[in-house]
């Protein structure tokens, strides 16, 4: 593992010494061409200027004044843990595409990306200068010899080796697993808003979908009834799936869906239950999670979800002789949870 993750501080000090060997390396009469850079960035990020002259800074030069015979096209966008840096060149004068490289830096601050990037945009101008120095074969014929003069024999010239740009394949994205506590009110399953608490425990397998697990448990207070009273209590636990519908670098927003199995006990005071004081009650439904970034590994996180209860049984109390009804779970229920998730990565 150590070998496959190096920092970017060392990535960008090996690619510097690679771009000075490269600048010191080639032929000084290609040396001078000048670049434009197009550069597309968030505000937090280093801007065009800054990573124009960190270029020229590797590359041992100042700005050049004349026409610009190099187009780079660098783009930033948001990744896991970090950010990724496009770069594409092109000849001016031909129009040709001369190569792309993508820049992985794993830091939080996009101001990180300024080393890295401008070492690597040095290393490709490096290289592509040469390549614009040569004349276009699809030019002008060159002038012939004066008429009467028999034309001198050339030798045949050996065909240009091809340059092959490869860039690198996204990696996929990391396992990850995160567990948490939070506060919850629901309705539906007992008589009254039902509060409580309850731990969960969230996986992601390399891909955007989600697995989790929670377990809660709800109190719904007492219901008076025929001079006594009742309380209800629901401990239940749940199993989710879902698919991540929208992520940023801070805020992640997942559609569930999943089914809920849990116990709903009451205890009743004044007067005996007519049936046991447990029932059985399960539930399936869909939901939304999101998830909103306070730190490196913290995360808050809120569950809103709906469930349709597939099991409705009558809750009723005896009082002598006669039978009160006390409560019926509704067709619907609604909860919704509040807490901290801590990620694993």
């Amino acid at each position: 593992m150590l070998g496959r993750r190096i920092s970017s501080r060392a990535r960008a000090c090996a690619l510097a010494t690679a771009a000075g060997i490269a600048v010191v390396t080639w032929p000084t009469a290609a040396s001078g061409a000048a670049f434009e850079l197009t550069w597309s960035a968030p505000e937090e990020c280093p801007s065009r200027e800054e990573i124009v002259d960190a270029t020229y800074a590797h590359l041992g030069e100042s700005r050049s004044e004349g026409p610009p015979e190099l187009l780079v096209q660098g783009t930033v966008s948001a990744a896991d843990d970090g950010f990724v840096v496009t770069l594409v060149l092109e000849d001016t004068a031909r129009r040709r595409s001369m190569g792309e490289r993508i820049v992985r830096v794993d830091q939080h601050e996009c101001r990180e990306i300024l080393t890295p990037a401008s070492v690597v945009l040095a290393m490709m101008i490096a290289v592509a200068r040469p390549r614009v120095a040569q004349p276009d074969e699809r030019g002008e014929p060159a002038e012939g010899p004066p008429p009467g003069q028999a034309s001198p024999a050339r030798a045949p010239r050996p065909p240009a080796a091809r340059r092959t740009e490869v860039t690198p394949p996204e990696p996929p994205p990391p396992h990850r697993l995160s567990v948490g506590a939070a506060g919850m009110a629901s309705t539906g399953f007992l008589p009254r808003l039902g509060l409580g608490a309850g731990i969960h425990a969230s996986y992601w397998p390399r891909s955007p979908l989600l697995f989790r697990l929670d377990a809660s448990f709800e109190d719904g207070g007492s219901t008076h009834a025929a001079g006594g009273n009742v309380g209800f209590q629901l401990v239940s636990a749940a199993v989710r799936a879902g698919l991540s519908a929208a992520r940023t670098k801070d805020f992640e927003l997942i559609p569930t869906v999943g089914g809920r199995a849990g116990v709903i006990h009451h205890s009743a005071v004044g007067f005996a239950a007519a049936q046991d004081e447990s029932r059985v009650v399960g539930s399936v439904g869909p939901g939304v999670l999101a998830r909103a970034k306070l730190g490196p590994s913290v995360v808050l996180e809120g569950l809103l979800d709906a469930e349709l209860i597939l099991r409705r049984d009558r809750f009723h109390v005896l009082q002598g002789d006669t039978r009160h009804f006390i409560h019926e779970p509704s067709p619907v229920a609604v909860r919704f949870a509040l807490g901290l998730a801590y990620d694993f990565r």
